[in-house]
């Protein structure tokens, strides 16, 4: 697209940062990534509108009862929790605001819905759910 033309970037990360995380919180390197991908992406198409998609809950009560008996279960369930989830939107959020980048909250929507989950998942939402979120919070129709 030209320059000139009308773009608009629906941007975010959050579950697999924090899957794949073997730190601790706070996430600095995740929340400087961010920073430098929303300066990228502003520098590179100054005439785009950038929206960020808040990060998900994580419903670890959904996860298999055996999940913990299962070595990949675990290796990809091991930091999932609501904990970090909710900490790591907050800390987005104010990144967020501090470059007023418009903030797609959908958080809380999650948080409600655990039985709109994938069977025996707790991080992954049916397609139904993120259509219904778009559509009543920001009249988008994925």
């Amino acid at each position: 697209p030209s320059m000139g033309s009308n773009i608009a970037f629906v941007i975010g990360s959050s579950v697999w940062d924090i899957l794949a995380s073997t730190q601790r919180e706070p996430y600095e390197d995740h929340l400087k990534a961010c920073q430098t991908y929303v300066q990228h992406l502003r520098h590179n198409y100054p005439n785009a509108t950038f929206f960020w998609k808040s990060g998900t809950a994580m419903h670890t009560h959904k996860l298999p009862m055996d999940c913990n008996k299962s070595k990949f279960c675990n290796n990809r369930t091991k930091y999932m929790s609501s904990s970090r989830a909710k900490y790591l939107y907050e800390r987005q959020k104010a990144l967020m605001e501090s470059f007023e980048v418009p903030f797609l909250d959908v958080y809380e929507a999650t948080y409600l819905s655990a039985y709109r989950c994938r069977p025996d998942d707790g991080r992954h939402y049916l397609p139904h759910l993120n259509n219904l979120v778009s559509r009543y919070l920001f009249g988008l129709d994925w």
